[in-house]
This record gives C-alpha cells, sequence and structure tokens, in this order.
C-alpha cells in the first residue's frame, strides 16, 4: 500500500463481525501513523462503538472509498481521520474500533488514550512548516 497504515479489505470485516469489547491482533503495512506506528506493526484493535471514540483516539476506520486504515481521529461528526504527518483523509468513514496496544520487541505495550491531545497538538505542530512553506509559496506567486 502506498503510505497508508493500510490493511486488507478482509480485515475490516473480521473486525467489524467482533462483538463491541472484543480485541484483535492485526499488522500495518504503511508509513502514514510514522513515528507512531511502524510498518509491519503489530497492533491490538478494541472493537468498539463510534460514540466511544473522540478526537485524539488513533482509530482503525474504513475510508468511503472502502480502504481500512488506523488513522489519528479529527473528529467525529462528519468522521475525519488522517495520518500522523499526512493531509486528512475523505470526511466520512466507518469507525470501527480504536487501537489500545502495540507490540514492541515482541512485548506488548498498552496504548494509552491519554496521548490523543498530544498526537493532535503533534500532527498541528509537524505540519506547521509545510503549510507555512505553501503559505510562502502562494504569496510569491500572487505578488507576481
Amino acid at each position: 500500500m502506498t503510505g497508508s497504515a493500510a490493511f486488507p479489505a478482509d480485515v475490516a470485516a473480521l473486525l467489524e463481525g467482533l462483538e463491541p469489547g472484543r480485541t484483535l491482533w492485526m499488522q500495518g503495512l504503511g508509513r502514514s501513523m510514522w513515528p507512531l506506528l511502524h510498518p509491519g506493526s503489530e497492533i491490538r484493535v478494541l472493537r468498539c462503538e463510534p460514540v466511544q471514540l473522540s478526537p485524539g483516539d488513533t482509530v482503525f476506520s474504513v475510508l468511503p472509498s472502502g480502504q481500512p486504515v488506523v488513522h489519528l481521529l479529527l473528529a467525529t461528526t462528519p468522521v475525519r481521520t488522517a495520518g500522523l504527518l499526512r493531509s486528512e483523509d475523505v470526511p466520512g468513514g466507518r469507525l470501527l474500533g480504536k487501537v489500545v496496544a502495540v507490540k514492541l520487541k515482541g512485548r506488548e505495550v498498552p496504548f494509552p488514550s491519554a496521548v490523543g491531545p498530544l498526537l493532535l497538538g503533534t500532527r498541528t505542530a509537524a505540519r506547521m512548516p509545510v503549510l507555512l512553506g505553501a503559505a510562502r509559496v502562494a504569496r510569491r506567486l500572487l505578488r507576481e
């Protein structure tokens, strides 16, 4: 998959078939959540209802295109998600669960919900040079 923390479609169907409260281990394929998650990271996803999720959660969702991804939840109404250092996904995906643990060097490490606001702030701060650069280019083009 190209640059996105993407999964095969059958993984989404498997997760969607689980009862809320159950978990599923899966392996990510992309880099959109780097440096938090690396390609091949094993993550544990808790199947839950969308009302149990908050902005800042790292969620498993299905984009409107049908592509399952693990991205940062920006807003719940409408559903807005994005990779950690990437632009937003097309709004309106389906939320299926959230990342609750990751395996690091073979050990399960809890993925705390308290890091959500920090992730949102980090995403904004990390993208600021990109946004400022684009603003400079646009201003230069307008002057010319």
